[in-house]
């Protein structure tokens, strides 16, 4: 269990692509904030899991940006 105590994460315009062929992520923008609960309602293989990645900076958007704690 990840706990970020008194923070926000915002995900700004971000895109995110494995290949140049292949774009995985598209403009997402969201706001959460510490003890929130967010839910991804999207098809398989849609990209979140690739969301935490960014999250943890295991890769670099290609745009936009990911926000913590303004």
């Amino acid at each position: 269990k990840i706990i970020i105590s008194s923070s926000t994460v915002e995900f700004k315009d971000v895109n995110f692509s494995y290949s140049k062929e292949n774009s995985v992520l598209k403009n997402i923008n969201f706001i959460t904030e510490s003890s929130k609960t967010i839910t991804f309602i999207v098809k398989t293989s849609s990209g979140k899991s690739t969301i935490i990645k960014l999250l943890f900076r295991f890769y670099n958007v290609i745009g936009g940006l990911i926000i913590i704690n303004s």
